[in-house]
């Protein structure tokens, strides 16, 4: 073949290659791209399937688990107890209500509860004892409360933001309640703070106003109050001008010799709590690749095993597994899974199993 002709074939070739290319790529981010959002439903089956794929790896119990402690989870009406393992399946709550949500007091010891009723302003607000599952109202609020334990475990705080009767701008109260006597101190808030947080003694509460700086708005001039629970007077104690951010964490609160009690968040919302990477046993962790949307069983000496795929939801783009919880040095951890169900993992080996199932929220905590 002559010199010339084998060239033109080897052009010939590479531009029918670089032709294939453009065709894929045309293919995959234009032509897909437009399929998917003229005709959703192409998107929510291949989620569909890639949820079915990850339930084939997912045994239907968990009796093969080698440790015990209780985790709490509750669907509409009921708050549960069980074991890892899925034996001692106990309801230690129910209420003619919703349960809205279930906090943990930090030594443990205690739960409270929020239910809604189904008339407008009923939210009771219930405190279970974990030592003998009894039950006991505190008070019926206004409206649904964010819900802060005191570190010493005797004070309870709920911060109330509601819209005035009017519709003219927001009350704001806090409810403090002692749970050994059952006394309840109210204090009015002036505006929404943007932060609350107890200090480390239990005397205190301290909460931030702020404003959005007019030439950044992404920077912020905060205002700190604190509030004493001897004398519920609220006192601004410093300004800080043009910081990053409104959160308590965010400010330089050492020189003026405050610590705060940092809160572990104890609810887990349907939207999900991440709590990645987590740190397991020998060293190890289990991580989220981002990239890949992996979960991955990390050693210590950093070698990395892909558990298995996080499946995004059609809708928003969410990842459908989340929640993820472990004890510190821990051999399991815990998951709700894409169906709303509590997943128990196994990192080390990928060993996975279904705890509950079919819990409209799949909301738990552990200790």
């Amino acid at each position: 073949m002559p010199k010339s002709r084998r060239w033109q074939l080897i052009i010939l070739s590479a531009f029918v290659i670089f032709l294939i290319g453009c065709g894929l790529w045309i293919i995959f981010n234009v032509v897909i791209p437009i399929v998917t959002y003229f005709w959703p439903g192409a998107e929510w089956h291949r989620v569909e399937d890639e949820i079915q794929e990850f339930y084939t790896k997912v045994l239907p119990d968990t009796s093969w688990v080698e440790e015990k402690f209780s985790i709490y989870f509750y669907d509409s009406k009921r708050l549960y107890s069980v074991n890892i393992d899925g034996t001692e399946l106990k309801c230690i709550f129910e209420t003619s209500s919703f349960v809205r949500g279930c906090y943990f007091s930090p030594n443990g010891k205690y739960i409270a509860i929020t239910a809604v009723g189904t008339e407008k302003h009923d939210v009771s607000v219930y405190i279970l004892d974990r030592s003998t599952n009894q039950t006991r109202l505190l008070d019926s609020l206004s409206d649904i409360p964010e819900v802060y334990w005191a570190p010493n475990s005797r004070y309870l705080l709920c911060h109330i933001c509601e819209l005035i009767e009017a519709g003219h701008g927001l009350r704001n109260e806090f409810y403090i309640f002692d749970c050994l006597t059952g006394e309840k101190k109210t204090i009015a808030i002036p505006s929404t703070p943007g932060d609350i947080s107890w200090d480390l003694e239990s005397k205190n509460i301290y909460f931030t106003n702020f404003e959005i700086c007019q030439d950044n708005p992404y920077r912020y001039n905060v205002e700190l109050f604190r509030v004493p629970i001897t004398t519920l007077k609220i006192e601004l104690i410093d300004k800080f001008k043009y910081c990053n951010g409104y959160l308590l964490k965010r400010l330089k609160l050492e020189p003026l010799g405050i610590k705060l009690f940092n809160k572990i968040p104890s609810i887990i919302s349907k939207t999900g709590y991440w709590d990645l990477p987590l740190t397991l046993r020998n060293g190890a962790r289990l991580v989220l690749d981002k990239k890949n949307d992996n979960i991955c069983y990390e050693q210590a000496n950093g070698n990395k095993k892909v558990l298995f795929r996080i499946p995004r939801s059609a809708y928003d783009r969410s990842y459908c597994v989340d929640s993820f919880r472990g004890i510190p040095g821990g051999r399991y951890v815990i998951m709700r899974g894409p169906k709303g169900n509590i997943i128990v993992l196994e990192p080390s080996t990928g060993k996975m199993g279904k705890l509950s199932e079919g819990y409209a929220f799949g909301w738990y905590e552990l200790y």
